[in-house]
């Protein structure tokens, strides 16, 4: 069954054929059984139990093999002694026929020395045969684990290392006779420690096998994932010790944790288009149906109205269509980021220019609120950016000051250059924030959310994720300064030019 591959069935008979050896005491038919068993593992692919039944045979071997030797060699000093006592009898008895017996001693003697000659020569040969086969498995098991990516070690009950696979000392330090608390413990932390001395109370207390998982550190300082499976071998006779195996999972949970972040972007995409398909089907739809709506008031009722309702009506479309302007800009913005369509051409800028260009964009609505809107910029200030990205950064931020100022409040724009850099800052006595809004809008997180001004204005949120995108295009940083009640302040660092 063994030569045609049936190993299971080979098994089989092979233990039977120890069991029997066993029960019949013939040792040469159980050295046989086991080293059939050794070799019917060995082609199963179980190379451990391969190995195990080799040592035994070889175990059994030599013991059969050195009996042996004995009772030929006592045989031999037997046969020497009857043959002396022999030829002293017949000295004795027949001295004429002394030259004839001593040429037949010395005829045996030459017979018997040859042949124990000859058995101590095929004796060296056969030890020397399996000495060979021994090392050959040696070598075999010792390439097996060296290139093996499975880390292998084996402690005693005093938690001592009998053995560490190459592969280990190739990320860690450690050797045998090393506690474990020196080899292995000292890449892991606190955490791991506490987890891994109450995995291996449990394996000596009542349990066979554990498995686990920890995060350690290699001697290059490399974070590492590892998961693993401890055995209880101390009850076994040949092994006696704890089998630690530990398997590198470190890709896995990368790519584990790269799928669950790309997950999260996605919901997160699909939250922020659905929040723009919104944002298009009512805020932009409905500013352009009442700017319709009035237009057509306006047109039908030209002559009835007297000049104030004129101008009201008026101003209402212009803030409507700024309304829409800006909703339109940051869509587009927006899809041409998304797209990867943005390019940034950072240029140096006049900073005083772009914020008084920006102000005179909102001087209505400063004038409805009564803000004062105070400029303290050096007007030779310049900055590294590019044009229409800062305009739009800037004209975002004064919109959202603006929004959140009550009527008769103030807002501050300033600029200050500080070691290459220009510190931009737009502060306001508005309605402030927390500090969880503040974090929530410094974060990456593209969710629209928007909440109403002081005097019910209304927003999208987009402005915002798109000026933390131009402002990283440009090499800029963004901070934010607020309290519940006590203003804002928002600082922009960029590069001085």
């Amino acid at each position: 069954e063994h030569q045609r591959k049936n190993y299971k069935k080979a098994l089989q008979y092979a233990t039977i054929c120890f069991e029997n050896a066993k029960q019949s005491g013939s040792g040469t038919d159980m050295t046989g059984a086991l080293q059939l068993m050794s070799k019917i593992y060995s082609g199963m692919g179980d190379y451990k139990q391969g190995f195990s039944y080799l040592n035994k045979y070889l175990v059994l071997h030599d013991s059969l093999l050195s009996v042996e030797k004995s009772k030929q060699l006592a045989e031999i000093k037997e046969k020497y002694k009857a043959t002396q006592q022999q030829n002293k009898i017949l000295y004795l008895e027949k001295k004429q026929l002394q030259t004839h017996n001593l040429q037949t001693l010395l005829v045996i003697s030459i017979i018997v020395i040859t042949l124990f000659l000859i058995f101590i020569f095929i004796s060296y040969r056969l030890v020397k045969r399996n000495r060979n086969q021994i090392k050959k498995q040696q070598v075999f098991f010792q390439k097996l684990l060296s290139n093996s990516i499975e880390f292998t070690f084996l402690i005693d009950k005093n938690r001592v290392i009998k053995y560490l696979s190459p592969s280990y000392t190739k990320l860690f330090q450690g050797k045998p006779g090393d506690k474990l608390e020196e080899a292995f413990y000292h890449h892991l932390d606190k955490e791991s420690v506490k987890k891994s001395d109450e995995l291996l109370s449990k394996l000596t207390a009542d349990q066979k096998r554990v498995s686990f998982e920890f995060k350690i550190q290699t001697t290059r300082n490399i974070t590492r994932y590892v998961t693993g499976v401890a055995q209880n071998f101390l009850d076994d006779d040949t092994i006696q010790g704890i089998i630690i195996n530990l398997w590198d999972i470190t890709d896995l949970k990368e790519a584990s944790t790269s799928l669950k972040k790309r997950e999260r972007e996605l919901e997160a995409s699909n939250q922020t288009k659905e929040k723009l398909f919104s944002i298009i089907s009512h805020d932009l739809i409905g500013n352009i149906g009442t700017t319709s709506e009035l237009m057509k008031l306006l047109d039908d009722n030209f002559d009835n109205f007297d000049p104030e309702d004129k101008h009201k009506i008026i101003s209402s479309v212009s803030n409507t269509l700024e309304t829409t302007y800006t909703l339109v800009s940051n869509l587009l913005s927006w899809a041409r980021i998304q797209m990867n369509k943005i390019t940034t051409q950072r240029n140096p800028v006049l900073l005083h220019p772009v914020i008084e260009k920006i102000a005179g964009l909102y001087k209505g609505q400063l004038a409805d609120k009564a803000i004062e809107f105070t400029i303290d910029c050096d007007k030779t200030t310049r900055v590294v950016a590019d044009p229409n990205q800062l305009e739009f950064i800037v004209r975002n931020l004064i919109r959202n000051a603006i929004k959140f100022t009550h009527t008769g409040g103030k807002i501050w724009f300033s600029c200050t250059t500080q070691k290459g850099v220009v510190l931009i800052g737009i502060k306001d006595n508005g309605v402030g924030m927390s500090k969880q809004k503040i974090d929530e809008l410094l974060s990456d997180s593209t969710e629209l959310t928007s909440t109403v001004g002081t005097n019910n204005e209304q927003g999208t949120g987009l402005g915002l994720i798109i000026v933390k995108e131009f402002i990283q295009l440009n090499k800029g940083r963004l901070q934010i300064k607020s309290k519940p009640g006590e203003g804002t302040e928002v600082i922009i660092t960029l590069l001085a030019s």
